[in-house]
């Protein structure tokens, strides 16, 4: 019994806690959704620029950048399947590149746009469940993604979601997994300390997209060894924290191959560099 009374203590004490992780996350969607829609494009660049070249992070540890990005994956959501509203959307993102022709961050949400009216065309559960008439629309628009990031390599590919996003798109047209490998090693060393970019990559070798748990755990242990001056065991960590929520339902020590003597090692090593209550709550 006191054991349970421990345990409520705690979650009523973390809920408590997690305000100033929960309220950047908000805050930033809330602010990149808004602009985008009002057309504000000066004020978006201000914002990721400064996201950029500063690697500002929350209190756990991920990037604004991401957070900033990800909010247009979400910018339609209440008329997913609206193609008049997606159609909107994307001419937005035109006039943008046109004020700013020269900036990466246009170009990296007009075909993360792209990439989420695909998934909104096919539905986001299994295979089959997917209308036949849904899967030759959806990966057009994932080759219409694709081909924005390619065609704007030179300068879209100094931000490190450029990457990120062609990680998932490579995932979804399933690269041969040399050529995966090798672009993926190559944005590796441009940006080590971008989390998404691990995150996204990792997805690849996951039994969702044709991988297995023993492809996982060979991946992030070698995402360890390429980050451990830096962060030690905490990629370790992440990525099987982030694997847990996206692939192993949760179910990580009963469906992954994860080391649980590595794993926590990378645990201790991520909350020393970020001891925020959002982390100690998600890996209790």
């Amino acid at each position: 019994m006191k054991n349970i009374y421990i345990l409520i203590f705690m979650l009523l004490f973390s809920s408590l806690s997690l305000g100033g992780e929960l309220e950047d996350r908000r805050e930033i969607s809330r602010v990149a959704k808004e602009l985008m829609l009002h057309g504000s494009f000066s004020e978006l660049e201000n914002l990721a620029s400064m996201y950029r070249d500063t690697e500002e992070r929350t209190s756990s540890g991920l990037w604004k950048l991401t957070l900033f990005y990800g909010a247009f994956g979400d910018v339609n959501s209440n008329e997913v399947k609206d193609e008049k509203n997606w159609n909107e959307l994307v001419k937005n993102t035109d006039l943008w590149i046109t004020a700013y022709p020269k900036s990466p961050t246009p170009y990296i949400v007009k075909a993360l746009v792209l990439k989420k009216e695909a998934w909104a065309i096919r539905g986001v559960g299994y295979s089959n469940t997917v209308a036949p008439s849904a899967w030759k629309p959806f990966y057009e628009k994932i080759e219409l993604s694709r081909n924005v990031l390619e065609e704007s390599k030179l300068i879209s590919s100094e931000d490190p979601h450029w990457h990120s996003t062609m990680a998932e798109i490579a995932t979804i047209q399933a690269w041969d997994e040399v050529e995966f490998k090798k672009f993926t090693n190559q944005s590796f060393s441009k940006f080590p300390n971008y989390f998404q970019l691990y995150f996204n990559a990792m997805n690849y070798y996951t039994p969702k997209w044709r991988g297995s748990a023993d492809k996982v755990e060979i991946f992030a242990t070698e995402i360890m060894e390429k980050t451990k001056s830096k962060e030690g065991f905490g990629m370790y960590a992440r990525i099987y924290w982030y694997a847990s929520q996206s692939q192993f339902q949760g179910k990580l020590f009963e469906k992954s191959k994860v080391r649980w003597d590595i794993m926590s090692k990378g645990i201790d090593d991520v909350l020393n560099k970020f001891p925020d209550q959002w982390n100690i709550n998600s890996f209790a």
